[in-house]
């Protein structure tokens, strides 16, 4: 089970090459399996079933900065039932 990172939020920088996209406010992990999960969309469900803007180069990290409590709980919760390390 993989799970790609979404955040509520898009910022934007002006960079010398352009705009420049990331992540902002809480974010979320989005199940790449799915039945919700479309691989090209640019928006999708989180597992706490928050609308969120879906980042498809980057993963969820579970021990990043602002992450969804609930998402983080789910994920906890199906890598100790997968018997994978949290």
């Amino acid at each position: 089970m993989g799970y790609l990172l979404g955040s509520e939020v898009e910022s934007m920088a002006f960079t010398d090459t352009g705009a420049e996209y990331q992540p902002g406010g809480v974010t979320h992990a989005v199940d790449t399996e799915s039945e919700t999960f479309v691989p090209d969309a640019a928006v999708g469900y989180a597992l706490c079933g928050s609308a969120v803007r879906v980042w498809p180069d980057r993963a969820f990290e579970l021990d990043g900065a602002s992450v969804h409590d609930r998402c983080a709980a789910i994920v906890r919760g199906n890598r100790q039932r997968a018997g994978q390390a949290i």
